[in-house]
Order: structure tokens, then C-alpha cells, then sequence
């Protein structure tokens, strides 16, 4: 019996050129494009999710007066404000800052005779790390840059500079537009595997030299915001409750620090909803992008809804009437739909690096897996046929073999009685 029901899921060469193929062709796109859309989705989504504290970690947005006098919003602070929230408001379990040097978008890195320009250089406080996470390959996350002129690396440029030793505890020397630094390096972190919109390749400590000192001299003065300031609140602080308090804060404090002059109210934004959400000269949102990704995954799945009712009516069509069985439909239909998710997979691999070209491990289908598309395509043509010819009804509910899967012609006085 059960060779019986194996040959059921083999094929039987229905299929015929032309608009059969164009139908599977458009159930492999179809298939194919709603896995791409729900990958790009779920990668969206996924943005800062991975932090230990991510429900308890927000950045302080401001309202900033212009010169045009309509209030802006920046996703910048003061130098000050971090330090000065903690100091003044319950609930705060620990601030941090982030600042991308002005008017430097690649930092001149040297480590004897290597010598490279480097994007993503930050300048972070000593709280950083504590504060989001990363997998630390040495060094220790609390008091790697807690001295002045020390470097956390991330893995692929510390192997950059150091080759396999990692170079921990080695001096590099920096160069930005206010001159040439020694760093010394302090940690190696791995890149982080999952999304996050605090992307950088090397931390240096705000207490540094060149950028560092020029921010702490604007501390006593008056300055536009400057600074990405972030706050983890404590487990029993409601996000609202500290909201509330920060009118009256930013009111008083601004009596005693002329920096906060040019902040008009505060707010907080959740870190999980900055990538989508951030609709600021600094960063602009990407929900955009997520709605045409809804719209794409809408119609790639009408594409394959549509390519799959055609395929099932020209089997039932096809069909020889003298030996068809629902069995039979089941066994080719799933074979088809084996077919058109291998189709359909290679398609993602291949559309990919248009839409990202460095995937993440949570975005990527690697070539790794390609082994296991069509042994997982053959078992379910196989597991189909077998279900099917033992409960066609959970497949095709009405069903009843040969009689509506024979041309109206053909059927015979004893099938229709």
C-alpha cells in the first residue's frame, strides 16, 4: 500500500508549455517574493530588540528653538543634560552619551606600517557598554573606556590593524580633523549579529583628546545640542511618570545652565522605535519602506494565489479520466508546490543584496541550506500525495475523485449516477 500511495505523489507529466509554465513561473515569484518580503519585514522590526535592557532604554529627543522660530525636532542634546537628569530625577537607573564627531565621516587609523581611513568612529562614555549590549572578545565591559584615550575596536578592524593577536592593550594612533591622538586599545567586541541603529566600528572615550576636550570646553558655554543622550530607566519607572517631570526639570535646570536655553520641551523615544519611527535631520524614518514592503508582500501573494487556482483547474483539465483520482491531483499539486519553493527560494537568495547588501544572519538565506530546499520540497510532495490519498478531504474538501476532475464530456452515465 504504501508503494501505492508513493506513486500517487509522482508526477504524471500534465503539465504542458506555455501557460503552465507561466503559472508555476508566477507561483515560484509569488512564493518567492512574500518570503523576501516577510525577511526584509521581520529585519525592520528587529531593530535594537536584542539588548538585554530594550524595554527599559529610550533617548532624549528634543523640541529646539530656530532661528526661523518654528520649534524643531532633534534626536541631539546638550553635553550636559545626560548627567544632569540623572542627577535631578528619580527612576534613573543609568545615562550615557554618544556623539559622532562633527564634520568627520572617516578618521585616519595607523598601527605601524597599516595605515586606513575608517568610518564609524564614536566617541561614547564610560556607561556605554553597561547599558547595551555586546559580546565582548576582551576587555572588560565597565572600565574599557572609563581612562582618557582608550579604543574599543570591533572584531573585523581590530583584525584589520592586529591581524589574529587582536591587539589588545596596543596603541593606535588617530587622526580626525583637529589633529593626530595615541589610543590605547582596551576592548575587541564582535559586531553585533542583529540590527541596530548605534552602528560603529570603533568607540573611543568622550574624555579623549581633540573631539573629547572640545566637548567638555562646551560644557561651560552656551552650544547647539550635539550629543545622543540615553537613559535606562529602573524596572518600576513608567516611561509616562518620568515624562511628566520633565517640564519642571528642563524649567529649572535652564536657570542654572545656559545650554539648555535652547531647548524648548524633552521627550523620550523608545530605542526599538527609532530605526522606523525617527523622523529627524539626523535620521530619517524607514516606516516608509515598511508600508511598500506590506504593498509588495499584498501583491506577491495575489500573484501566487492566482498562479495556484490556475494550476489546479488545468490539472483537474488534464486530467486522463479513466485513471484520475483525487489522489492523484494531490500528489501532482504538491509536487508543483515543491518545485516552486525551490524556484521561489533561489529567487531570494539572488534578489537579497539588492535590497541589503550586507545582510544579517537574521536576514540571509545562505547558500549553505541549498542542500536542504529540495529534500524539503520532496518530502512534502511526498507527505502530500501519502496524506491526500488517505483524507483528500483535507486537502480539496469537495473533492469526490474522479467525478469533478473529468472533463463534463467525458464522464461517463455510471460516474455521474
Amino acid at each position: 500500500m504504501f508503494h501505492y500511495y508513493r506513486k500517487t505523489a509522482a508526477p504524471a507529466g500534465t503539465l504542458h508549455k506555455g501557460a503552465s509554465w507561466l503559472a508555476l513561473l508566477g507561483l515560484s515569484f509569488g512564493l518567492g517574493g512574500c518570503l523576501l518580503s516577510g525577511l526584509l519585514l521581520q529585519h525592520e522590526y528587529s531593530y535594537d530588540r536584542y539588548h538585554e535592557h530594550a524595554d527599559a532604554l529610550y533617548r532624549v529627543n528634543a523640541l529646539v528653538a530656530t532661528t526661523a522660530g518654528t520649534p524643531e525636532h532633534q534626536a541631539t542634546t546638550t553635553p550636559t543634560l545626560a548627567r544632569q537628569l540623572r542627577e535631578s530625577l528619580p527612576g534613573i537607573a543609568n545615562v550615557t552619551r554618544v556623539v559622532h564627531p562633527p564634520a568627520t565621516l572617516e578618521h585616519l587609523l595607523r598601527h605601524g606600517d597599516r595605515t586606513f581611513l575608517e568610518r564609524g568612529g564614536v566617541l561614547a562614555d564610560a556607561t556605554y557598554f553597561t547599558m547595551f549590549t555586546y559580546q565582548f572578545l576582551a576587555g572588560n565591559p565597565r572600565t574599557c573606556l572609563r581612562e582618557p584615550s582608550s579604543v574599543v575596536l570591533t572584531e573585523p578592524l581590530a583584525r584589520k590593524l592586529f591581524g589574529e593577536t587582536l591587539g589588545l592593550n596596543s596603541t593606535i594612533t588617530v587622526s580626525d580633523g583637529l589633529g593626530t591622538y595615541d589610543f590605547h586599545v582596551t576592548g575587541i567586541v564582535a559586531e553585533p549579529d542583529q540590527p541596530t541603529h548605534l552602528e560603529a566600528r570603533f568607540f573611543m572615550s568622550i574624555n579623549s583628546p581633540g573631539w573629547g576636550a572640545l566637548l567638555d570646553s562646551v560644557q561651560r558655554a552656551a552650544s547647539a545640542p550635539v550629543i545622543y543622550s540615553y537613559l535606562r530607566l529602573d524596572e518600576d519607572m513608567p516611561r509616562e511618570t518620568l515624562e511628566a517631570s520633565l517640564p519642571d526639570f528642563l524649567q529649572q535646570a535652564a536657570t542654572t545652565d545656559p545650554t539648555l536655553t535652547t531647548l524648548q520641551a524633552l521627550y523620550l523615544q523608545p530605542i526599538r522605535d527609532i530605526h522606523l519611527s525617527a523622523d529627524f535631520a539626523q535620521s530619517a524614518p524607514q516606516v516608509r519602506y515598511v508600508y511598500l514592503l506590506f504593498f509588495f508582500l499584498a501583491g506577491t501573494a495575489a500573484i501566487a494565489v492566482t498562479s495556484a487556482v490556475y494550476l489546479v483547474r488545468h490539472q483537474q483539465r488534464q486530467l486522463d479520466p479513466q485513471s484520475a483520482t483525487s489522489r492523484q491531483v494531490a500528489g501532482e499539486l504538491m509536487q508543483i508546490l515543491g518545485l516552486a519553493l525551490v524556484l521561489g527560494y533561489g529567487l531570494v537568495e539572488l534578489a537579497l543584496p539588492l535590497f541589503h547588501p550586507h545582510p544579517a544572519p537574521l536576514l540571509a538565506l545562505t547558500s549553505a541550506g541549498w542542500p536542504l530546499y529540495p529534500l524539503v520540497a520532496g518530502m512534502l510532495a511526498l507527505s502530500g500525495g501519502l496524506l491526500t490519498g488517505h483524507m483528500p478531504w483535507l486537502l480539496f474538501p469537495t473533492f469526490h475523485d474522479l467525478a469533478l476532475v473529468q472533463r463534463p464530456e467525458t464522464v461517463s452515465p455510471v460516474v455521474r449516477a
